[in-house]
């Protein structure tokens, strides 16, 4: 299996993002997760982008799942009111990052857009709250293409290419070229969804329209 980032594996071709973790660790990045999910730096960066595009951007695990256990099978769901240039930042709860590129985006307001659009994701560790951004632009970023190039649509993003894609996406906000959405979902047994009850952050939220 290929490492990409470090939460999923993909069923089918068997795409691995996962990190394996010893009990001790996988309690401490447990106990981060509850304490930081609101926090999360890369998060955070992401969410001061402003959508200037309103194109109805929405994104959210397919059948409307806010937890997933570990092992289960998932893909993430995409719907827009225009066609764009889409992108996927997915967001561990160690914040991790890692760009992903729907295959089907270009009619995304027709049918929809799945990633992935054939085979699975599948719940991996670290367990915890992720978040996941819908990206979608009116000209390819240089930054993410060049991140995405070669690949087979999905690559590890680090603070240099996070960085760069932010400036990306600046320039696009400012050119009225910029929509952006986010959902947050679990990844874990109950007893870690009952931990983290009290993070309102935790409802779904569209940027879309901010």
């Amino acid at each position: 299996m290929q490492k990409v980032g470090n939460h999923f594996t993909r069923s089918g071709k068997r795409v691995c993002l996962q990190t394996t973790l010893t009990l001790a660790a996988v309690s401490a990045a447990l106990a981060s997760a509850v304490t930081h999910a609101v926090t999360n730096p890369t998060v955070e960066q992401l969410r001061q982008l402003s959508s200037s595009w309103d194109a109805n951007l929405y994104v959210a695990l397919e059948g409307g799942k806010k937890r997933v256990e570990l092992g289960d099978t998932l893909r993430y769901h995409l719907n827009a009111s225009e066609n764009g240039l889409c992108y996927l930042v997915h967001v561990d709860t160690q914040g991790a990052a890692s760009l992903m590129r729907p295959s089907d985006c270009s009619a995304v307001a027709t049918n929809g857009s799945y990633f992935p659009s054939k085979g699975n994701l599948e719940a991996a560790e670290p367990e915890g709250k992720e978040t996941v951004f819908a990206i979608m632009v009116q000209e390819p970023s240089p930054a993410a293409e060049t991140l995405l190039q070669g690949s087979p649509g999905y690559a590890s993003v680090d603070d240099k290419a996070l960085g760069q894609l932010l400036n990306d996406l600046r320039t696009a906000s400012t050119n009225g070229q910029l929509d952006i959405a986010e959902n947050s979902y679990l990844v874990g047994s109950e007893k870690l969804a009952m931990a983290m009850t009290d993070d309102s952050d935790l409802q779904f939220t569209t940027r879309g329209i901010i």
